[in-house]
């Protein structure tokens, strides 16, 4: 990460934080997660989430609804090694019924890319969710608890476009 772009989210932090001393604090949010942020409501009546710094906040693509928000010490955004084939049983894989082969995600965190002829993926040893396209749709996946299969119904193919492992 550049110091520009870490001095950007540095600020934006300080920002927020300062924010946060002039409006007032609703309870935590419940949201079927483990997940610890608070949401606060802004001068002109606009929610804004509220976490600790370099926290990630998942959201659903399709409708912008945030699903969760996974803090930094569960999460490290740009930890995620990819390399071609699944060789190792606790990895990330998306799998692929052509021969563009099988796509492996080694690590804790998220990583975007383009994975075209994705059927399938295995969580690994982690936590884990994948955002695909679909007939121009992009989506999102449940999320899954480690050593689970997400298999797409009647081996269709999406286009893989994010993995995210906790």
């Amino acid at each position: 990460m550049s110091a520009t772009k870490r001095f950007q989210i540095t600020l934006l932090a300080v920002l927020l934080t300062l924010a946060a001393s002039f409006v007032s604090m609703s309870p935590k949010q419940a949201s079927g997660f483990d997940s610890t942020y608070e949401v606060v409501t802004d001068a002109d009546g606009s929610k804004i989430i509220m976490a600790k710094p370099g926290s990630v906040a998942v959201i659903e693509p399709s409708t912008g609804k945030l699903l969760d928000v996974i803090p930094p010490s569960s999460m490290n955004v740009n930890a995620i090694t990819v390399t071609r084939g699944c060789t190792n049983k606790n990895a990330g894989c998306w799998t692929s019924g052509s021969a563009l082969g099988d796509m492996q995600f080694a690590g804790s965190g998220a990583v975007s890319g383009t994975w075209p002829y994705r059927n399938a993926y295995y969580t690994g040893n982690l936590h884990g969710f994948v955002i695909y396209q679909y007939k121009g749709a992009t989506m999102s996946s449940p999320k899954l608890g480690p050593h689970l299969w997400i298999r797409m119904a009647n081996n269709s193919a999406v286009t893989g476009k994010s993995v995210t492992r906790w």
